[in-house]
């Protein structure tokens, strides 16, 4: 589509009611055509360039997207020439947009959802306020006090924490405990690890001492290939060997072995190798 020229018809010696009147019959024009007057005329044709460029329409548009979307993060990542100074501006404006809007619908959930819930239930809003608040659940922090309520129970009490669970949380506040050995067989002995090229094989008793008719696997975790061997002895069942199939799950190494056992083999002594002695006695 064409688009139809602009211009400005300018006479320098006319005004007041004659100059309405040119300019009412002006604006009634079609396109096309043409004024005839005896007075004098001067017409100006409005052009456009055509070397102009839409950049600056472009960006009209795109600052007006911006702004409707009410969000400057868009800008620090499209838009070069941001400083550290600008963008932390930026997201100091956005923080405030922000915490009004969480600030409403805080209002609205209190006022037109919990409160009604609490009066359904016979309860009193304003003595029994619930709130709606904001923001990532905060880990508590653990104290020494903490982990000797949970630990020092009466003796009549099974305590909270086990014993492992109290060395790893000293541990993990600064304090130089050292990791203990295992027992197995009722004494203390370091389980041997063999890694091999498709599996870690973690052994805890020596291949000779195994009776061959006793041993029986048991398959724990199937998805990451962990199966554990068990021997009889005497009536009850020991922890021969643990192996750990790479093929099934690649991650395993000697690192990440060490944290499984760390985290499940008291809980498999406890109730695998316990049950048979427990069975035994009730025989």
């Amino acid at each position: 589509m064409k688009y139809p020229p602009r211009h400005i018809y300018k006479f320098p010696r006319i005004g007041g009611e004659a100059q309405r009147e040119y300019a009412e019959k002006i604006k009634s024009m079609l396109p096309g055509e043409d004024i005839v007057t005896n007075q004098e005329v001067e017409v100006i044709q409005v052009k456009m360039d055509p070397r102009a460029r839409f950049d600056a329409y472009i960006e009209y548009l795109d600052n007006k997207v911006t702004l409707g979307l009410m969000t400057s993060v868009l800008r620090l990542f499209t838009k070069p020439g941001f400083t550290e100074a600008s963008a932390k501006e930026a997201n100091r404006l956005q923080d405030n947009l922000i915490s009004a809007i969480q600030r409403n619908v805080k209002r609205i959930v209190e006022h037109e959802i919990y409160d009604p819930l609490l009066e359904s239930h016979g309860l009193d809003p304003s003595k029994n306020p619930v709130r709606f608040n904001w923001g990532v659940p905060e880990k508590p922090r653990i104290e020494l006090d903490d982990i000797n309520r949970f630990y020092a129970t009466p003796p009549h009490v099974e305590p909270a924490l086990s014993r492992d669970e109290v060395r790893r949380m000293l541990r993990s506040l600064g304090f130089p405990i050292m990791a203990e050995e295992r027992r197995v067989g009722g004494h203390e002995s370091r389980p041997r690890v063999i890694e091999a090229q498709n599996s870690i094989i973690v052994q805890f008793i020596k291949p000779g001492e195994v009776d061959l008719e006793s041993v029986k696997d048991l398959v724990l975790d199937s998805e990451k290939g962990v199966r554990l061997t068990l021997t009889d002895n005497s009536g009850s069942s020991r922890i021969a060997a643990i192996t750990f199939d790479k093929g099934k799950w690649p991650r395993w190494s000697r690192k990440s072995v060490e944290k499984w056992l760390d985290e499940n083999l008291q809980l498999i002594e406890e109730k695998i190798c316990n049950r048979g002695r427990g069975m035994e006695v009730a025989e």
